[in-house]
């Protein structure tokens, strides 16, 4: 009868103990080995006894520093993943898995190149390289008919290297196109046959170059390379350098689009109308800096306006840009609940967004902008990073933000006090104050915080005692003071001087190290 070790088809290694020689003779007793999975992070140790399994269908081994040539002995591999190694190369060896079925090197940052007898493993239905950087996929990569997912392809300048590798794959999932400025012409794009493909995650992007400068067409490019839009759900453009962005990327039939992300398209004078997205829940403008609002659509009176599902909208280095909406209508953004704010030094306010919950403001930004805030009476989060000219805050900022629970001001080093502001957040569970360079006292309307259970003061090396008022918060569980100096002292147990305000709460950590977020 075969021991229960020489029966083993399928073994998984968790982080823990290092491999050593009774692991060793345990696997030397297994006579026929199918998957095995390594999740711990000496997987370099075992990968040479694990090669000597031939039988294997499956290895999963990530974090390892090198891939042996002896690779190429398992014949009959259909999946391989690599994902977070630390190796440069694969040896050429990985092409003689002629079985191989699925090829995950995810997050491989030290990757150079990929073997240039890739193509010969017509096997290959899935190959995945999120995370990686390397600068080419190998010569012809179009004579993998059989792939179905390839995360990303680079275009080069010379043939099999060019676009049109991608036009007799029936690709699905995540692809990310990278290099477009070198697509010399329409007709180049129009080879990619990309309405063939049924994507989920589409990611075009152009670098920024000489040869993007001098692309021709490129708004008739972008317009040929629209994906089979019944699939799309996630839809990415950067480094786009034409004006105008083609119709089929506002169009209504995009019925699973949810994410849109556009960057660095700093020639664009409009977006596109991405108000009539219907299922639009997610979407991140950056450095699109000549536009000067999201939504321009007039909606003719009617009672729906645009945006009317979006859930998270993400603003970020747009110089020119007033307002949200070019009509401040009621009945836009009506299910908006995270508005991120980078940046935006000249939007003069927020419409009234009846669902918002969590607002950051990060950078320079304008009054009007702040003093809009106090709108949105269900705000529940609001952060404040970054912001090296702000003093203080317009008065009536935080009134009748009856719902809000957590404040956090961050990086804001000109700001000295902060008034009677916090009287009106009387719902306050969780305020972080850090990196106030500049920051003397805390008001007295602290005290009035009545629900506070979690106080964080991180970097503030002037402010140098506490208001006497904090010792009506006797819900407040935990108080943190780091990196401010005379604070410290003051609040040492026992001897300090504000010993006493505080000694009601459970939890105090007092350090003299800065509180990294």
């Amino acid at each position: 009868m075969p021991s229960n070790t020489e029966r083993i088809r399928h073994l998984s290694f968790y982080q823990g103990n290092s491999f050593g020689e009774v692991d060793s003779i345990r696997l030397h007793s297994i006579k026929s080995l199918k998957t095995c999975t390594v999740a711990r992070f000496d997987g370099d140790k075992l990968l040479p006894h694990l090669l000597k399994f031939h039988s294997l269908r499956a290895l999963d081994l990530k974090y390892i520093k090198e891939v042996p040539s002896s690779i190429g002995n398992l014949k009959y591999l259909r999946y391989l993943n690599f994902s977070s190694g630390d190796f440069e190369i694969l040896p050429e060896s990985i092409c003689q898995l002629w079985n191989l079925q699925i090829l995950k090197l995810d997050h491989c940052y030290s990757l150079q190149y990929l073997p240039n007898s890739l193509t010969q493993l017509k096997s290959l239905q899935h190959i995945s390289l999120i995370g990686c950087y390397i600068s080419s996929l190998p010569r012809q990569i179009g004579k993998l008919t059989s792939l179905r997912t390839l995360s990303m392809y680079i275009v080069g300048n010379k043939r099999g290297f060019l676009l049109a590798e991608l036009g007799q794959l029936n690709l699905k999932g995540e692809l990310h196109i990278k290099h477009l400025e070198r697509v010399k012409s329409v007709t180049d794009a129009k080879e990619a046959n990309m309405f063939s493909k049924h994507l989920s995650l589409l990611w075009l992007s152009w670098e920024r170059t000489a040869e993007s400068q001098l692309q021709e067409n490129v708004e008739q490019i972008l317009e040929v390379l629209q994906p089979h839009i019944h699939h799309l759900q996630e839809l990415r453009v950067e480094g786009y350098t034409g004006v105008h962005f083609p119709q089929w990327m506002s169009s209504p039939s995009l019925k699973n689009l949810h994410c849109v992300y556009i960057k660095d398209c700093q020639s664009c004078l409009h977006l596109p109308q991405l108000g009539k997205l219907p299922y639009l829940k997610e979407l991140f403008i950056s450095n699109v800096s000549r536009i000067i609002y999201l939504d321009e659509e007039s909606y003719d009176g009617g009672a729906e306006g645009g945006f009317t599902e979006l859930e998270h909208l993400s603003l970020e280095k747009l110089p020119n840009l007033i307002r949200i909406s070019r009509e401040d209508r009621e009945n836009l953004f009506p299910h908006l609940s995270a508005l991120v704010v980078i940046e935006c030094p000249n939007l003069l306010g927020l419409p009234c967004l009846p669902s918002l919950n969590y607002i950051c403001i990060q950078g320079k930004c304008n009054q009007d902008l702040l003093s809009s805030i106090h709108k949105h009476g269900g705000l529940e989060s609001l952060c404040f990073y970054d912001n090296k000219e702000l003093t203080c805050f317009p008065d009536g900022m935080l009134r009748n933000l009856i719902s809000l629970k957590l404040l956090m001001i961050w990086s804001c080093s000109e700001i000295e006090v902060l008034d009677e502001a916090l009287q009106h957040v009387t719902s306050l569970e969780s305020l972080i104050l850090s990196d106030l360079q500049n920051l003397k006292l805390l008001p007295a309307s602290l005290g009035n915080l009545g629900f506070l259970h979690k106080l964080i003061i991180s970097n503030c090396p002037k402010l140098t005692c506490l208001p006497m008022s904090i010792q009506s918060l006797t819900g407040l569980e935990s108080l943190g003071i780091y990196s401010c100096s005379e604070l410290e002292k003051r609040c040492e147990k026992e001897t300090g001087e504000d010993w006493p305000k505080i000694a009601h709460v459970q939890n105090i950590e007092i350090r003299n190290t800065r509180l990294i977020f």
